[in-house]
């Protein structure tokens, strides 16, 4: 019985990321980008772009809210693969904010295990979001490769970083880094310097 009640809280617990990391990340995207419309219009700019962007980032939360009733893998990783997936996310930063980021992708032909791809996924949706929201831009940059028999990623932005004794006394975000992380054996750091910007590095085991 014991190891039934942990199991279930485990699934509990994924699935608390899953809308964590989905649907709430994708909800605050939408919410941004009509957000910025409303600004537009108000200055005369019909923001057609923008709105359609918005309209996108809804219907990607209505296919996420489905995808949570069947199953907890992100659809897009079995529709496009890792790689794909995550192109499509640094393309839609570039769409909406319209910074400089790149995808340096060095992973080659290996097969990746699916809870690896979902965490990796998760993992720079949420470096990516936090970028959007705090950083100021103007560029990013996410790298993986291969690092003894596991996957490193790096997701580094050159904004206005922060105080990590002050991050760390306010317990306020990043923690879902590093608890995803270590969920399947590996590690996540953040180094961030004010003035320089922030990169989050993690290595996830193959």
């Amino acid at each position: 019985m014991a190891l039934l009640v942990e199991a279930q809280e485990d699934e509990r617990e994924k699935l608390a990321w899953e809308i964590h990391d989905g649907l709430l990340q994708s909800l605050c995207g939408a919410n941004m980008l009509i957000q910025l419309v409303k600004d537009r219009l108000s200055h005369g700019d019909q923001g057609k772009d923008q709105l359609q962007l918005a309209l996108e980032s809804l219907d990607s939360i209505n296919a996420e809210g489905r995808r949570l009733m069947w199953g907890l893998r992100p659809g897009v990783l079995d529709e496009h693969g890792l790689q794909r997936a995550v192109e499509l996310e640094v393309d839609r930063l570039i769409r909406t904010t319209g910074w400089k980021v790149s995808l340096d992708y060095e992973l080659g032909p290996v097969q990746l295990p699916p809870a690896l791809e979902t965490s990796l996924y998760r993992m720079i949706q949420e470096a990516l979001s936090n970028a959007r929201k705090h950083s100021g831009g103007p560029e990013v940059m996410v790298r993986l490769t291969e690092k003894d028999t596991g996957v490193l990623l790096r997701v580094e932005d050159h904004g206005c970083g922060f105080s990590l004794d002050e991050q760390k006394k306010s317990g306020l975000g990043l923690t879902t880094l590093s608890q995803r992380a270590e969920m399947i054996g590996g590690w996540c750091r953040i180094e961030s310097t004010v003035g320089e910007g922030t990169a989050v590095v993690a290595w996830l085991p193959i």
